[in-house]
């Protein structure tokens, strides 16, 4: 026969293939063709493989022998995958034995391929691309008035096992893509071209009703039917292992946005802005191996080769026991809002003026023994907050969800001439501070200013108040709480979580 006229049959799915295969074991396999299957990848290859070790009774082999109760004889050769030789016997085996022979190869094999292949053999060509799923958490409108499927991302379930939701409604009904990994992300403030990973889910397997997602002893569907305007989907897939990076690891959108200080890798074309999940797919050479240099091939070898990983065991289970009053800051919508913040940080610091020293002096700034806070203004010429010591003035710049004004921190430097004039003219030591919660990634140059992160007050008040009934103080640490997580909306949609699982 012919090399053009040997064609493999096409099926799309895996679970077609699952199909075709489980038919062949309903009749007798005498006198019937092997099958060849050709697989476009390693990956999906391998994820074959290791579902039939798991769920059937088969034999992986080189050489064939007649063994009892196998419903399947399966063979893949990592080398040499077109001998002759181990070709044949698989021909004559199937002729002796009732139970399904099946042959896996690569589709980069094929130029080694026999011409006399197609007489012997039932081939099939898998049309299944890998694919690498980029989750975007915590993204859009819907998550203003409810809590984010995507929550369940970042949490183990009560039998610690990882479900993934796929943003933005959960679907997935793509029977032509193997998902190989789902990389959840978000975009740290303050960043257009920057994406941070949060976990890696690899293993997948899509959710089904036999499966039961429980978190803090309910039913994630359950759970989710609180929200507004709930959805059909409340988990997408199960991840039979997952990845957390021990570092800050990132994903950059073209290559002017890497940061060559930071760990990551450069993925051109991912737009966050306008998809909540993308794929970015394998790409095959004219012999059917993966080409290189290609979005695929750098994240798939940073998350396989680069990132220093961290297991599941480091994700956790729901707390159900954290604090999940709501504060005042919530209510009056000003949880994000900058000067509102501002204006805390003036009242508590005139009121509680030896414990902003003491703060000062335990976390290094500055030796203010023997000092007193004599008054403290707001924008004073524009400088967002100036506290004012017998010796010192602290000048606090405070930036929540914004960026430092002006090209390569013009902002500060202007701060600063101001700070000279005036320190030149009265005789006054300055001590520079930028305020930023833990969220915002704003790396600044000018080491004259000294970065102060939102969880080292928060820590500070709660050690310094500890036990006590103070009314202005817990709602303080309350509205400070969710600035003092790498990601925002984390702590906001842990609290709606417990807060849902609590109805139940």
């Amino acid at each position: 026969m012919s090399e053009t006229m040997a064609r493999p049959r096409k099926i799309t799915g895996l679970n077609k293939l699952f199909e075709e295969i489980e038919r062949s074991t309903l009749a007798s396999q005498r006198n019937k063709k092997p099958k060849l299957i050709w697989f476009k990848s390693n990956s999906i290859l391998d994820y074959f493989k290791k579902q039939f070790h798991q769920h059937n009774t088969c034999f992986f082999v080189d050489v064939l022998r007649d063994i009892p109760n196998a419903k399947y004889f399966l063979c893949h050769r990592y080398l040499d995958q077109m001998n002759h030789d181990i070709l044949k016997y698989c021909v004559s085996l199937q002729k002796e034995i009732d139970a399904p022979v099946i042959y896996f190869a690569n589709e980069y094999e094929r130029r080694n391929r026999p011409v006399w292949l197609s007489e012997l053999y039932d081939e099939i060509e898998l049309n299944v691309r890998s694919a690498i799923i980029l989750n975007h958490m915590f993204t859009g409108n819907y998550l203003q008035d409810n809590i984010g499927h995507e929550v369940i991302n970042l949490f183990l379930d009560d039998n610690a096992q990882h479900y993934v939701y796929l943003c933005r409604d959960g679907k997935f009904n793509r029977d032509d893509v193997f998902v190989e990994y789902v990389v959840q992300v978000y975009r740290p403030v303050n960043t257009k071209h920057t994406l941070q990973i949060l976990n890696i889910a690899s293993d997948i397997t899509p959710y089904s009703a036999k499966m039961s997602a429980m978190y803090g002893g309910h039913k994630v569907e359950e759970i989710f039917r609180f929200n507004n305007s709930q959805q059909d989907v409340c988990a997408t897939f199960c991840s039979g292992s997952t990845l957390v990076p021990a570092q800050p690891v990132y994903l950059w959108t073209a290559d002017e946005s890497k940061e060559d200080d930071k760990m990551g890798e450069v993925i051109n074309g991912i737009n966050s802005s306008r998809q909540l999940h993308e794929y970015i797919y394998e790409e095959l050479d004219e012999f059917g191996c993966s080409k290189k240099m290609t979005n695929y091939s750098r994240l798939k070898h940073l998350i396989e080769y680069g990132i220093d990983v961290c297991n599941e065991e480091n994700l956790s289970k729901v707390d159900i026991n954290i604090d999940t009053s709501t504060s005042f800051a919530e209510i009056y919508g000003i949880l994000g809002r900058e000067l509102p913040f501002s204006d805390a940080f003036k009242y508590f610091i005139l009121k509680y003026p030896d414990s902003f020293l003491k703060f000062m002096v335990k976390s290094g700034y500055v030796d203010f023994e023997n000092e007193h806070v004599k008054d403290v203004y707001r924008e004073f010429q524009h400088m967002d907050i100036v506290v004012v010591c017998d010796k010192h003035w602290v000048v606090i710049e405070n930036k929540i969800f914004s960026d430092i004004n002006g090209k390569k921190g013009k902002q500060l430097s202007d701060y600063s001439k101001k700070i000279v004039d005036i320190s030149q003219e009265n005789k006054i030591q300055f001590v520079k501070m930028l305020l930023l919660p833990d969220h915002n990634k704003l790396s600044i140059k000018d080491d004259d200013w000294s970065v102060v992160k939102y969880s080292e007050v928060y820590r500070f008040i709660e050690s310094e108040y500890l036990g006590e009934s103070n009314t202005e103080i817990n709602e303080f640490l309350k509205a400070l709480k969710p600035h003092t997580e790498i990601d925002f909306n984390y702590s906001l949609m842990h609290k709606r979580f417990v807060r849902a699982i609590s109805k139940c």
